[in-house]
């Protein structure tokens, strides 16, 4: 073992012989996450104020267009062999499936709840994402079996739903609720196949035709309802191209990075610290949002549930650097 860098520490594999950086791989994984979150924040909050002027099928057509736009603009520039956009039979089909995953499939089932449901109960029945996450994988084999992972996903759930059960939580019909956890098992899906599929694969590439994808399938909505899509107001298209391509369009990418460096069942947890992130920002701003006691301990909760599936991924780390990579850990 030898220092490098103050706070930066190299060991070398016993096993394998390999320079491994630890503590800059845990200090990367820690920056994706807050980059991420930021990021996840401030869609939340734009997201709010285009809803009430937008109806949510047609603001996640138009905000996909920018996505797709400056997803493909990021890949012209930054891909240099126009082979690296060619795609056989097998790479159309992978991409279509998670397109339909990860966008059709969620967008489609989370606008059906809305008809019964609330804001705040569909996020709170969203929060179950996690669990769907190591359920499954755990099932399918495709993730190995933890104390350490079981108990950070039981904390880390619980605190994202009772954070966001507010007052007269009522859940409307149960088709609602049916369609809110459809969409929280077909982003597990996503998730747990993005891993699967993408690891080889420029995230750049992949995420821009994954996005082509989910757009095309949008298309001939925003055809039918051409006409509200003429008379949208350039305060709305301003805040969907900056929702859909400055927030939307890196946190796609951020996520398969984080998916790739922490895991599936991490990286599908981060996003319910937004919502908490958004509330006591609210509330320190003056915001009339409610933030008793009770939240900022379920708050608490969900923070503890994130960190412990962190240091379980940082134990990954451990174990890669010393030759044992048994089991599917970092998934």
């Amino acid at each position: 073992m030898f220092v490098l860098a103050r706070g930066t520490t190299y060991c070398v594999s016993p096993a394998t012989g390999k320079c491994g950086r630890i503590k800059v791989r845990k200090a990367y994984l820690l920056l994706l996450t807050v980059v991420i979150l930021i990021l996840f924040s401030g869609s939340w909050v734009l997201s709010k104020e285009v809803v009430g002027s937008v109806s949510p099928f047609l603001a996640t057509g138009v905000r996909l267009f920018f996505t797709t736009m400056v997803l493909w603009i990021w890949l012209l520039c930054s891909e240099g062999r126009r082979s690296s956009f060619y795609l056989t039979s097998a790479g159309v089909a992978k991409f279509a499936v998670l397109s339909i995953f990860g966008f059709s499939v969620y967008f489609i089932s989370t606008f059906e709840a809305l008809k019964d449901l609330k804001a705040s109960e569909l996020t709170m029945l969203l929060s179950s994402i996690p669990a769907f996450t190591y359920v499954l994988g755990v099932l399918f084999g495709v993730l190995s079996f933890s104390w350490l992972k079981f108990f950070g996903v039981l904390v880390v759930t619980l605190g994202g739903v009772m954070f966001n059960m507010g007052p007269g939580v009522s859940f409307g019909g149960i088709q609602g609720i049916a369609f809110a956890f459809l969409g929280a098992l077909s982003y597990s899906v996503y998730g747990l196949l993005s891993r699967a599929w993408l690891g080889r694969d420029s995230i750049v590439v992949s995420v821009s035709w994954i996005t082509l994808m989910s757009f095309v399938s949008f298309l001939p909505f925003l055809l039918v309802h051409h006409d509200s899509l003429v008379g949208l107001s350039w305060n709305d298209v301003v805040k969907l191209f900056v929702l859909g391509g400055l927030l939307s369009a890196p946190v796609y990418v951020l996520y398969q990075k984080v998916l790739s460096v922490g895991g599936v069942v991490y990286a599908n947890s981060v996003g319910l610290l937004a919502p908490c992130v958004v509330v006591v920002s609210e509330w320190v701003l003056g915001g009339d949002v409610l933030m008793d006691g009770g939240r900022l301990v379920w708050m608490m909760v969900t923070m503890l549930g994130v960190f412990l599936l962190y240091v379980d991924a940082s134990r990954f780390f451990d174990r890669m650097f010393r030759g044992d990579r048994g089991g599917n850990g970092i998934l």
